[in-house]
């Protein structure tokens, strides 16, 4: 009676859940289940509010408390030093890596460790247990295979969050079922069998299939942290905001049961210079339509002041008390964070110099001194449309490129053109393209722009009834599996401007496929490209499968590689004869191949 007494005044308190524990008999149970019966619970304040937790800690996002942070570090791509860890068994980088995301402000810690060659899940489990071990940082489970995430989450201490799951049936089928037998709240991309939609629409259509996939589990939409998907400016200009549509009109629909929004952020800015700029910029837009959790490196000072000021504005920070700390009470103004200063002075013969931290980074020309114009030349008036056209590719004014064309092709034959004027522009922008002098949407734009001198080529070949020669053959595709091209395509527009046929056979194809086209049209050259670290293996494969059949039919052809996970040694490790970092190594492996 007492006990039972007891567990009446605690229904009040508002708990849910009640039991028995040492020292209590079937008696207990009996009494206490018929005393609380009649009693109603008291409604969850928690009910459509998410957490995440660890043994002993638990971190809520969204809702009343506002954004969180993903530290995203412990991750293999890109990362040489995490890579070399991963494969060196080194768990004190793991360690240390997380230390410093959660001094930097992290509140659940991502952990990725796909990497070609190695025990996937071993080195997951090993993470897992190392950071655990030392911190109560709740933690992300990164992975795409579903038998790593199983594995992870057996021996996990606490209610993690899965990344991820999407809407193919196939991934749902073998996700869901591991978090409704170990729980966990999970990431739920807006990819299907039919790829990311370019629409804010297309997307919420998916986030709802998934939504309504993961109520067949009992899985509360207050567990399903949805990512819109960070598409990179660069490439996606138009569908770059409609990763910020899509998240307000699925917190419209959805906000009140507590459904969540996680972001990539950083993906955004891919190819760009500053990064920083628009990775903050774009953290804000995110922010402020209900962005719950942010996958960034917390280390960032942009985008951690981004994160702190949204939360001052957004009155998550009462009394705006963790901002004044952050900036005048804990850190030193004096700081590397804070002597990022860009100096202008003016110089006394009246040139300004660009310093940041005492570095002159660049100095412009002086007031009145000549800026260099298209029409400029040099005294050489044979080369004075020759370098017209050179500037407009560099320059990427594609809308110039035919009518410059056409002037040339009055005077000069059309593989004259190519030789002196489009291959060196292409030379000059691939080498500013290495060395960071242009970025990504600089070499697309060079790329169309040739494209345009091109077509007025062939007209004008095609009038005449020549045919321009072709240099070569090249077969291009990213793996099967894999459904992204933007490398590829890149790489196909620079093939393509430097004379050789292309047959682009798109992205996620499978292996037969590209063996049949390389055997069939007896190509000297095919490139494989691969970024995500799952599909990998899916490019080893090809590549045996393409061996074995160029053996069988006593035919010749090289492979070059590329994407982001792939490294020099693991190319060779597969079999390739070329791994090509950007677009530009592989026309230098179309060089050696065709010798052209």
């Amino acid at each position: 009676e007492e006990f039972s007494n007891a567990q009446e005044k605690i229904l009040e308190s508002g708990v849910s859940i009640f039991g028995g524990c040492c020292g209590t008999t079937p008696d207990h149970i009996k009494t206490m289940t018929e005393k609380l019966s009649e009693k109603k619970l008291k409604a969850s304040k928690e009910k459509f509010q998410s957490f995440i937790c660890s043994y002993n800690k638990t971190v809520q996002a969204g809702g009343t408390v506002g954004p969180v942070i993903i530290g995203e570090r412990i991750n293999p791509t890109g990362k040489k030093k995490c890579k070399e860890a991963l494969q060196n068994n080194d768990m004190q980088f793991i360690i240390d890596e997380a230390d410093s995301q959660i001094n930097s402000g992290a509140h659940i810690l991502d952990v990725n460790v796909r990497l070609p060659g190695i025990n996937e899940k071993e080195m997951m489990l090993q993470a897992v247990k190392s950071v655990q071990k030392v911190f109560n940082t709740p933690l992300q489970i990164d992975s795409s295979e579903s038998d790593v995430l199983e594995y992870a989450l057996r021996y996990y201490n606490g209610k993690a969050l899965v990344n991820s799951v999407n809407g193919k049936q196939e991934v749902m089928d073998k996700v869901f079922p591991l978090i409704k037998h170990y729980g966990g709240a999970i990431v739920a991309l807006c990819i299907d069998e039919d790829g990311i939609s370019p629409t804010a629409e297309g997307r919420v259509k998916v986030a709802e299939k998934i939504i309504h996939e993961a109520a067949k589990y009992e899985i509360p939409i207050r567990d399903i942290f949805i990512d819109t998907l960070t598409l990179t400016v660069s490439s996606e200009q138009k569908a770059s905001l409609e990763t910020v549509k899509a998240i307000r009109i699925l917190k419209a629909k959805f906000g009140k049961e507590g459904i969540q929004f996680v972001l990539g952020v950083s993906n955004i800015s891919f190819g760009l210079p500053r990064r920083d700029i628009i990775n903050s910029r774009f953290f804000m837009l995110a922010l402020e339509a209900g962005l719950s959790a942010a996958i960034i490196n917390p280390a960032s000072t942009p985008m951690m002041d981004t994160y702190r000021a949204y939360r001052a504005l957004g009155c998550f920070d009462e009394n705006c008390l963790d901002y004044i700390q952050t900036y005048t009470g804990t850190i030193d103004p004096t700081t590397e964070k804070f002597r990022q200063k860009i100096i202008l002075d003016a110089v006394n013969d009246g040139t300004i110099s660009i310093q940041i931290n005492g570095t002159t980074i660049a100095s412009p020309q002086k007031e009145g001194e000549k800026k260099n114009t298209l029409t400029e030349t040099s005294n050489t008036e044979k080369n004075t449309e020759e370098k017209e056209l050179i500037q407009i590719i560099e320059k990427g004014f594609k809308d110039k490129a035919a009518d410059a064309t056409a002037r040339l092709l009055e005077k000069n034959a059309p593989v004259k053109i190519i030789d002196n004027c489009i291959v060196p522009a292409l030379d000059n922008v691939g080498k500013d393209f290495e060395t960071g002098k242009k970025f990504l949407p600089q070499l697309l734009l060079s790329a169309e722009t040739v494209g345009n001198s091109f077509l007025k080529i062939k007209e004008t070949l095609a009038a005449s009834g020549k045919e321009q020669e072709e240099k070569g053959t090249i077969a291009i595709a990213t793996v099967f599996g894999d459904i992204h091209d933007i490398g590829k395509n890149i790489v196909k527009a620079m093939l393509e401007n430097y004379g050789y046929k292309v047959i682009d056979l798109g992205k996620n194809v499978p292996a037969e496929t590209v063996v049949k086209t390389v055997i069939e049209n007896k190509i000297r050259l095919v490139g494989l490209s691969a970024l995500m670290t799952t599909t990998v293996a899916n490019m080893e494969e090809t590549i045996n499968q393409l061996h074995k059949a160029l053996k069988e039919n006593n035919l010749e052809c090289k492979i070059v590689v590329g994407g982001a996970v792939l490294t020099p040694d693991y190319a060779k490790k597969i079999g390739a004869d070329f791994y090509a970092k950007d677009a530009m190594e592989t026309v230098s492996a179309a060089k050696e191949v065709f010798g052209k």
